[in-house]
């Protein structure tokens, strides 16, 4: 009795651990991330794999690098000191599905610029709004593209992931078996 007792107790500290770490939020923050420019970067958080390529109109001979600074990423090239101009863009592509939304905050952004974000090549939202959060309506990611398409140019800040509900469910879970657990155990020494 006592070793199936402990074994309940493990299930569910395993199942509230392993669903905390499910939906935490976990941030890409490009600001202050300076360093070398590259076609290409990596980087990882908690696991999850985010490669960053950059690219300007001329697809089939891709020179253009990824740019970093305090405001964030952009294309290596523009005149605009690194940002993403007209027919520049950004591909970001995880090394597995995520599935949520993201959010996208941009640096250095004035109200004539316009950012099109296409995502796993199907769905396309044009982005306008002063230094505001780009807010994705796809649930399931492999990965995206941010391209400029105003006047003016810009930077990617910082990209956020959001879990879909069901980790917090997860979550949820795992706590109800808790409570039931001590309730029940409640129970049985008052009796």
């Amino acid at each position: 009795m006592a070793v199936r007792s402990l074994l309940k107790t493990i299930l569910a500290v395993t199942t509230i651990c392993l669903s905390l770490g499910a939906s935490a939020n976990l941030i890409f923050d490009f600001e202050n991330n300076l360093g070398d420019n590259k076609h290409k970067r990596i980087y990882n958080l908690n696991g999850i794999v985010l490669t960053v390529t950059a690219f300007d109109a001329d697809e089939k001979n891709p020179k253009q690098k990824v740019d970093r600074s305090a405001l964030g990423l952009g294309v290596n090239g523009n005149p605009k000191s690194g940002q993403i101009g007209n027919n520049e863009y950004l591909v970001f592509t995880f090394d597995e599905i995520f599935y949520g939304h993201l959010n996208i905050t941009f640096g250095n952004w004035n109200r004539g610029d316009v950012a099109k974000i296409t995502s796993n090549d199907d769905a396309t939202s044009r982005f306008r709004r002063n230094n505001g959060i780009f807010t994705s309506d796809y649930a399931a990611v492999s990965s995206f593209r941010v391209e400029g398409t105003g006047k003016n140019a810009f930077r990617v800040a910082n990209i956020e992931l959001v879990p879909e509900p069901s980790a917090l469910a997860i979550l949820g879970l795992g706590l109800l078996g808790l409570g039931a657990r001590r309730l029940k155990k409640a129970n049985i020494a008052c009796c």
